[in-house]
């Protein structure tokens, strides 16, 4: 994939200092999925990534395209348990702040 081009799959650089791994490997795992990023490239991915540009680096102007955004959201409201609201649709615009609104979502009484 050309926007991850000449990057080594680092998972610790792929992570979020601050947010569990574990999150930040759930979101890494929305992104490969969502965008059809091959899975051995998604610890090339890095928390200051716009996803915009990586949409824009799979899609060339007018080109359509996978509904790459809305399966990421669907997937998101999947781990949150709840509906995004407009503010966490364009508050997610990177890796990173797509990690720490996963890190947001309430624990289950099983994961305690």
């Amino acid at each position: 994939m050309k926007f991850l081009a000449g990057r080594e799959p680092d998972p610790e650089s792929a992570r979020l200092p601050g947010v569990d791994p574990a999150i930040a490997d759930d979101a890494l795992a929305m992104i490969w999925r969502a965008f059809g990023i091959p899975k051995a490239q998604r610890y090339c991915l890095r928390p200051d990534d716009n996803l915009l540009a990586l949409y824009h680096s799979i899609y060339p102007s007018g080109w359509p395209d996978g509904m790459d955004f809305e399966t990421l959201f669907f997937l998101v409201e999947l781990a949150l348990g709840r509906p995004l609201t407009e503010d966490d649709r364009r508050s997610t615009f990177t890796v990173g702040s797509l990690m720490r609104l996963l890190a947001s979502r309430p624990l289950k009484s099983d994961d305690a």
